[in-house]
């Protein structure tokens, strides 16, 4: 198995890191927002979880909002310049082992929930409380959709990359134009944190890098 830090899609198989792996369980507060968190980075902070889905098709992908609709204002970061802009992708998975790590990933987490509960969540929880409050990554479709398959959305992170492997698409300057509806991609997702919210729980990830595979 396969894993590396680069902005580069790793190549390979899928490098199966479990919650039970990363160091410690520690709940970080934001206070000024009011969100707790769970860290996922490991070996010390030093490396970042980061898996493949391959060859998932592009079903919408839209700009995100950059106005705080609480002030009416736009987001700049601290240095007071505007926010780079931010995409959310929805895409269809055609990765069985993709789909294998997330279930896997997904099911370590909710035992190490059941053991950290107290101190995620201020009480202790049974197994099936916990199940309850997890929100899954691949969420299961409503009947009318179930025939196109397993799908999931994401937001870009902010040093996103996009990269073209077909002649077909030869700019990737206007991510929207590039990644139109139908088109086959290979994801690279940092998966940074398990976000912990009042009654629910769910792992925290982004998109970090696209590679365009075959326009559909």
């Amino acid at each position: 198995s396969e894993y590396n830090t680069t902005k580069k899609i790793p190549d390979g198989k899928y490098r199966l890191i479990l919650v039970k792996n990363i160091d410690g369980f520690n709940v970080k507060i934001n206070t000024e927002m009011s969100l707790k968190s769970v860290d996922l980075s490991y070996n010390n902070d030093k490396d970042k979880l980061l898996v493949v889905a391959r060859g998932c098709i592009v079903k919408t992908i839209t700009k995100v909002d950059n106005i705080d609709k609480k002030t009416g204002k736009e987001f700049v970061n601290k240095d007071g310049k505007p926010r780079k802009e931010k995409y959310q992708i929805f895409m269809g998975l055609k990765d069985g082992k993709f789909i294998e790590f997330i279930n896997n990933f997904e099911s370590s987490l909710l035992q190490t929930s059941i053991a950290n509960s107290d101190s995620w969540f201020g009480d202790k929880f049974t197994e099936d409380e916990c199940k309850e409050m997890l929100k899954p990554i691949i969420p299961v479709p409503l009947p009318k959709y179930e025939k196109y398959g397993p799908a999931m959305g994401g937001l870009f992170s902010y040093d996103f990359v996009c990269k073209s492997q077909t002649e077909d698409v030869s700019d990737v300057s206007d991510i929207i134009d590039a990644l139109k509806k139908g088109t086959e991609i290979n994801v690279c997702i940092r998966f940074n944190s398990i976000k912990l919210g009042a009654g629910k729980f769910s792992i925290g990830y982004e998109i970090a890098q696209i590679n365009i595979i075959n326009v559909g």
